[in-house]
């Protein structure tokens, strides 16, 4: 016998017989148990309905005894305490004691007072003690009509009758029969004690019965379930016996044809006889079958080869023809913008830009095809070395960001600050975010573009970040997901009509981050947005290499020439810092357009075009915030660049901004460079014919001297003016003659429990201080604002040290301030013709609110010889506020 028969037999024994007879004995015992439950507790409840009936029956004799021996010794001492025989009473409760059995004790009381008490030997001096005083007493005491009660005093038990005593129709007092209930509980026990015996005997006779039961059933399964899993045995033998290649072998089962067994047996040996004539065929074509599939394995061998070796050709070819093919077209882009700049307006120039954009195109498509053909043909190598990644992030953001302003698009870029320098290779990984970025524009009609840096993993040598492109734009299928990343495919054909392309661009960046280490991912819903994810392996470079070269390090020079015929709009309601940002801005040659709200701000957008918008955040009427939001409202001026300039420097105040609708933020102290460098990065400079800008006068004032100045970094604020040493003063003086009181306004505030008040001073001065260099002084009046900002009473050593401070800038500015020249007057004669017709032509204007009269302000000042200056300052700020109503009311004012 083989091991594996006798291990199926094992199997059989082990399986069937053992679970049967597990199956028949558990039947049984349940069997038994049940019956031999159902029999003892209907023993048991036979017998406890006995002790029921017998307990019962005990205490009602007890009760009744008790009544009738109350009733009658209540009565018979009623009749002596009526004929006061009192004395003869007692003797009568002695002998009543003796008499009658059970009866422990007898206490006549009268109302609260015990006037005698009898009792028998087992009453002890604690029993005695414990039912003349306490609870029991008074109780009893109280009683109005006759009542029995229970109690247990130690391990005694009794049972008191308490009984009225009536003299003449009122309650003389109680008399209190003690009957004791030790025997009847005694006897309680007793029964409880031979039925608990009556059970356990019953009980053992029962588990007597079951454990023969369970021993002749056992015995009884064994034997039929070997009878019944023999056959089953010898079919296990027999079908090993098939499994082996025995075809000719039996099963040696006596059965009927018509039982299940014999069933079994016969189509066993009728799969014998089939499987018998199968073999034989099976080895038949085995030979001829072994003979095909070495055929066709020589010949898959041969195809693959040359499958590869197309590939390859492809590749190189590919490779080739598209350097080849890049160098002429470089050259006709070349000569195509230099054709254009010579040719004039009209079809020809039209021609040429067409030429430009479709060559421009084909090069972005040869570009692709040259880079994928590179991957295909392993040529490409990655170029890795020491660079920032903000770097990278800018180049991005120079490139794609114009793209979405241009579509209305919101343009986002986050990243952590704290990312060091990275070791790699950064052209190919910002040509990757190129590609997603510029796709996630192509496809988002409205909303935005996201591009989101997150670091997974650092160590001192490695880092590992997580790049994310993902944007609202129209989406995609399950089904389009499925083939995004193969070459020469996009979503679906009408994508590539709509959209243009050649479906390279992601296969490509789907192969350079694989050679980067990386892998990326997609998830996409239809018409909801998409979001590209990709994680990268960096090593650390060496930060001391280089540094970076960001918005505020990079010199302004380049920034304020691109600046030149800009228009921006101010929305600053401080003087002071309307004349700093009016000088700066000047300098670059930006026309600058001054509001004091941002109600005046959003009139002003309604009213002109700008290229740019720089909006503090906290104003009167409106503020900062509230303007944007109300601006943003208006789809028309989605691509308008709002940029926050604002002393509100915290995370928390950029992140306002920037939820409100605003681009940037700028804070203050305003550092030119950066300012520059804002404002030539949101504004786009589309037309060709650029306007000449207005210099400013520049004219230096050397002579004036700082020197004597005290708690005024100089060259700080010098710097923040571009070295404008004049505007510098005049900035200091408007400080001095503006801010000198403004410690005592806000402690006027804080009396009036006005806080909002006081702190809306401290936040202006701190900006204020801060652009003229004024750094202690700026600090300090941050703790005040800190201060005002919690409601709370401010310690009188912080104003104090406050008031000092600033005593200390403004007195230094005295001789500053006093030595600067008066006015002079100019000399010139009034042109009362000339004045009249430019004030109607501005009346005009002015009821139509038309911008257009600033225009006609030099002309004006000129005609009246200076003469109405006062009118003139007042209707430009009108002007420049937009609020025309008021500006036709200060023109009107003008006497001639």
């Amino acid at each position: 016998m083989h091991d594996k028969e006798v291990v199926s037999e094992i199997n059989i024994q082990r399986g069937m017989r053992w679970r049967m007879l597990v199956a028949m004995v558990g039947m049984i015992v349940t069997m038994v148990v049940m019956l031999t439950v159902l029999q003892i507790s209907a023993q048991k409840d036979s017998l406890n309905t006995a002790l029921a009936s017998h307990s019962s029956f005990l205490e009602g004799q007890m009760h009744r005894k008790a009544s009738k021996a109350s009733k009658q010794i209540s009565l018979q001492i009623e009749r002596l305490i009526s004929t006061y025989r009192i004395r003869l009473a007692d003797k009568y409760i002695n002998n009543v004691i003796k008499d009658i059995d059970d009866l422990t004790y007898v206490i006549l009381v009268e109302g609260k007072k015990n006037k005698s008490a009898v009792g028998s030997d087992m009453v002890d001096a604690e029993i005695r003690k414990h039912i003349l005083s306490g609870d029991i007493s008074a109780f009893a005491a109280m009683q109005k009509e006759t009542m029995h009660h229970d109690f247990t005093v130690g391990k005694h038990a009794f049972m008191e009758s308490v009984v009225p005593i009536m003299v003449r129709q009122e309650q003389w007092g109680v008399v209190r029969l003690g009957f004791s209930v030790d025997e009847l509980n005694a006897n309680l026990t007793s029964s409880q004690l031979r039925i608990h015996g009556a059970i356990r005997e019953a009980l053992v006779r029962a588990s007597v019965t079951s454990l023969v039961f369970l021993i002749l059933g056992a015995l009884g399964v064994y034997y039929f379930a070997r009878r019944w899993t023999d056959p089953l045995e010898k079919l296990v033998h027999f079908s090993h016996e098939l499994a082996n290649g025995n075809f000719s072998a039996t099963a040696h089962i006596s059965t009927r044809n018509d039982d299940e067994i014999g069933l079994l047996v016969a189509s066993l040996e009728e799969m014998a006889e089939s499987l018998k004539q199968s073999y034989a065929q099976l080895e038949e074509h085995s030979h001829t079958l072994e003979d095909q599939v070495e055929k066709r394995t020589r010949e898959l061998a041969e195809a693959r080869d040359k499958a590869l070796a197309a590939t390859r050709t492809k590749s190189d070819f590919l490779a080739n023809m598209s350097h080849e093919i890049r160098t002429p077209m470089n050259a006709v882009i070349g000569m195509t913008h230099l054709a254009r700049d010579m040719a004039e307006e009209g079809s020809q120039r039209q021609y040429l830009d067409k030429i430009l954009t479709a060559s421009e195109n084909l090069l972005k498509i040869i570009n692709d095809i040259l880079d994928f053909s590179k991957v295909e043909a392993g040529k490409m190598v990655l170029d890795a070395a020491d660079f920032y990644l903000q770097e990278t992030l800018d180049h991005v953001d120079s490139v794609s960001a114009v793209q979405a302003r241009q579509k209305g698009l919101e343009f986002i870029v986050e990243f952590p600050a704290d990312i060091p320098m990275l070791h790699g290779d950064s052209l190919r990984l910002g040509q990757v975010l190129l590609n997603l970025v510029s796709n996630a524009v192509k496809f988002t009609q409205t909303g935005y573009v996201q591009v989101k840096i997150e670091i997974i993993e650092q160590s001192d040598a490695n880092i590992d970040l997580r790049f994310n492109v993902s944007d609202s734009g129209i989406g995609m299928s399950e089904e389009q997901m499925s083939h995004l990343f193969e070459a020469f495919t996009q979503a679906d054909a009408s994508t590539t009509r709509n959209y243009g392309g050649t479906g390279l661009g992601l296969a490509i960046c789907k192969q350079m981050v694989n050679m980067m280490q990386g892998d990326i991912s997609v998830e996409s819903i239809p018409n909801q947005g998409s979001s590209f994810q990709f994680d990268i392996h960096f090593g650390l470079g060496d930060a001391n290499a280089r540094p970076l070269l960001n918005a505020s390090n990079r010199a302004p020079s380049n920034s304020m020439q691109s600046l030149q015929g800009a228009v921006v709009l101010l929305a600053e309601d401080n003087e002071i810092n309307q004349q700093v940002a009016e000088g700066l801005l000047a300098k670059a040659g930006v026309e600058l357009h001054i509001v004091n709200n941002g109600k005046q701000a959003v009139g002003a957008i309604k009213a002109k075009t700008f290229d740019a918008v720089l909006m503090d955040m906290q104003m009167p009427v409106m503020d900062g915030l509230a303007a944007t939001r109300l601006i943003r409202a208006d789809g028309s001026f989605n691509a308008l660049p709002i940029i926050a300039m604002t002393a509100n420097a915290m995370p928390a105040d950029r992140q306002a901004c920037i939820d409100a609708g605003m681009n940037d933020h700028i804070s203050k102290p305003i550092d030119p460079g950066v300012l520059y460098n804002a404002l030539a990065k949101w504004i786009i400079s589309s037309d060709s014919d650029t306007t000449e800008a207005a210099t400013a006068n520049n004219e230096q004032h050397d002579e004036i001297n700082f020197s004597a100045l005290q708690g005024i970094d100089v060259n700080d604020g010098l710097h923040r003016l571009a070295d404008d040493r004049e505007l510098y003063r005049q900035i200091l003086c408007r400080f001095r003659d503006s801010q000198a009181d403004c410690i005592q306004r806000m402690q006027t505030a804080v009396a009036a429990d006005n806080y909002e008040s006081a702190e809306s001073i401290a936040h202006i001065v701190k900006g204020l201080a801060g652009n003229i260099g004024a750094k202690v002084l700026m600090q300090q009046i941050n703790t005040l604002e800190s201060a005002l900002s919690t409601r709370k009473t401010i310690d009188d050593n912080v104003w104090q040290t406050a008031v000092q401070q600033l005593t200390l800038v403004t007195d230094s500015l005295s001789n500053l301030c006093d030595s600067a020249s008066a006015p002079q007057v100019s000399d010139r004669k009034v042109d009362r013709d000339a004045a009249k017709s430019i004030i109607n032509q501005m009346r005009i204007l002015l009821e139509d609110s038309d911008g257009d009269a600033v225009d006609l302000l030099d002309d004006l000042s000129t005609a009246l010889a200076d003469n109405g200056n006062q009118h003139i300052i007042l209707l430009h700020q009108h002007l420049s506020a937009y609020d025309f109503e008021a500006a036709l009311s200060d023109l009107n004012a003008i006497e001639l």
